[in-house]
């Protein structure tokens, strides 16, 4: 009898399999007149104008992407080996990293309550320190998802899936996926009005996250932090990035000296993988050792 992991997986395959139906993988292309006049009418409001997002969405910049549908409603593409981030590499690469960053560590550390250590193991597992901070459109990708639950879409979505007995699970996630693209699209909307951030060059993951701890926009607006004091948060700092990761850990209840069970709860809410939350543990308790195996100076 399978179990309710094994019925999962086996829905997504599913999923995964009209995905690869619907989406044959062609290249990126520019949104026709009715799509960027649909984003338009989506967001219209009190704190958009029409000429704002005409603006926004009628850049040549802004593309449809099916393989960002493909990727976050079926979660194709989406693995990751946390297993290398323990290698001695990229271990002995985060030590170098905390040497480095020592002084931006310890006073966002010390500001938040954060251990140094769960600060790197973090930004080692997300971008490996910085060094691959993904290469999506993060307008172009919400974008995709939201034009896909275009009403006509939908329709045709039903005719092409009529015999599939999946059609309605992928519709249901569709349609949870398109709220929350909606939900983000909007918060880089307002970044770049309030904050005058050209969200047009951002890029990140598939799954909408960007800079160096890959924060979705919603949590840059909550969350985001200006730890070199200049007076704006870019998280293609690694200052403002090291100081946004301890924000949000202490705004979700990280708190030095909790116990295990709490901390894993507030690292769940980072990066929602039981296999991640371990990984940054291992790695922190990893870097813990070598400090304390280092000699210390007489």
């Amino acid at each position: 009898m399978p179990t309710i992991k094994s019925i999962a997986c086996l829905s997504f395959l599913g999923i995964f399999l009209i995905c690869k139906i619907l989406l044959a993988g062609p290249p990126p292309k520019k949104l026709t007149e009715r799509e960027v006049n649909y984003l338009v009418r989506t967001f219209q409001e009190k704190s958009f104008s029409r000429e704002y997002l005409t603006n926004v969405f009628s850049d040549p910049r802004v593309q449809l992407i099916s393989r960002a549908i493909t990727t976050n409603v079926a979660g194709q593409g989406i693995s990751a080996n946390y297993q290398r981030f323990l290698e001695p590499v990229a271990l002995d690469a985060a030590k170098k990293f905390a040497g480095k960053w020592r002084s931006s560590l310890n006073r966002a550390g010390s500001t938040f309550g954060v251990d140094n250590e769960i600060i790197t193991a973090i930004l080692l597992v997300e971008t490996n320190l910085g060094t691959y901070l993904g290469k999506i459109p993060v307008v172009s990708m919400f974008a995709s998802i939201i034009l896909e639950n275009h009403p006509q879409r939908l329709k045709e979505i039903g005719r092409e899936l009529a015999d599939n007995p999946k059609k309605n699970d992928y519709l249901k996630r569709l349609k949870k996926k398109g709220k929350w693209a909606k939900q983000e699209l909007k918060a880089l909307l307002a970044m770049k009005k309030e904050g005058g951030i050209e969200i047009l060059d951002l890029k990140g993951s598939y799954a909408g996250a960007f800079g160096i701890p890959q924060f979705l926009p919603s949590s840059y607006l909550k969350w985001g932090y200006d730890g070199d004091r200049d007076n704006k948060v870019d998280l293609f700092v690694m200052s403002d990035a090291i100081a946004s990761v301890v924000n949000y850990l202490k705004a979700h209840g990280w708190k030095r000296g909790a116990s295990l069970k709490t901390n894993k709860k507030v690292l769940w809410h980072y990066n929602h993988s039981n296999t991640y939350v371990e990984t940054v543990l291992q790695i922190a308790e990893n870097l813990r050792n070598s400090a304390n195996d280092t000699p210390k100076n007489r």
